[in-house]
């Protein structure tokens, strides 16, 4: 299921040239890719803002990029790539899971991933987000703490610029 609703779009120029034309993301090497001008959420999910480079441009061209990742797996995935060193991973969260009454964003320190209690033997996962600032959201569809998960283990951890 998507979680957004494309509004507006604009087809990458064929030519190379224009204005709206992007440079390769990691996510996909799709050549007739749609490049979003806005979004509209629908579903108060959480979303990655992922600021990177591309390793295979000489360091005077490099330039930082920036995109919007909707889910744990597809960032893990960016940040397992050999194609990109990842600048900085920000957490963009719904109310629902920051205890607040309005969207956050802060920047992520760590992942992990985790299996829920269940009454059968199938397996539910659940994640764990650490933020930079000591805070640790749950995304999960059982647990109301992270007390409540088995086998809580760290998938990935991150730089933070600066620092």
């Amino acid at each position: 299921m998507r979680r957004v609703l494309i509004v507006e779009e604009r087809r990458r120029s064929q030519r190379g040239g224009g204005r709206d034309r992007l440079p390769h993301d990691p996510v996909s090497d799709e050549p007739d890719k749609v490049d979003w001008s806005y979004v509209d959420v629908r579903l108060f999910e959480l979303y990655f803002k992922v600021v990177y480079v591309l390793l295979d441009e000489p360091e005077e061209c490099s330039i930082w990029r920036t995109i919007l990742i909707d889910g744990p797996e597809t960032l893990l995935g960016v940040v397992n790539s050999d194609e990109v060193l990842i600048r900085s991973v920000q957490i963009i969260s719904p109310w629902h899971m920051n205890g607040t009454e309005a969207w956050g964003i802060h920047v992520l320190k760590a992942i992990y991933r985790s299996v829920e209690h269940r009454t059968d033997s199938s397996e539910q996962v659940a994640w764990v987000y650490e933020t930079t600032n000591g805070e640790r959201l749950l995304q999960s569809s059982l647990a109301e703490t992270e007390n409540d998960l088995l086998s809580v283990q760290e998938m990935a951890r991150f730089a933070v610029l600066g620092g």
